[in-house]
């Protein structure tokens, strides 16, 4: 996988396989994604120590926001797995 070490040069970009320009373009689609939810959660992190929010790690911010941690699964899986866990019919 090939990262930003190469810097913007058009013409090596260019000259690259298509599976590696890809790879680049989604590498930094991804490094300019994290740096603005980072700088979003920086400034909500003064609202964390203040307690007017509570604290939320970055890694599990950026899961929020991005919906990593959705649970993609059919709603009646879901329902009977609750009902599973409390004990209802």
């Amino acid at each position: 996988m090939i990262r930003l070490t190469a810097g913007y040069n058009s013409e090596f970009l260019l000259n690259l396989p298509m599976e590696d320009y890809l790879s680049f373009l989604l590498d930094a689609a991804e490094l300019e994604q994290d740096e603005t939810l980072h700088r979003q959660w920086c400034a909500l992190l003064p609202f964390m120590h203040m307690e007017m929010l509570k604290y939320v790690s970055f890694k599990d911010y950026k899961d929020r926001v991005t919906g990593k941690d959705l649970d993609l699964r059919p709603a009646d899986e879901i329902v009977e797995e609750i009902k599973k866990l409390h004990g209802l019919e």
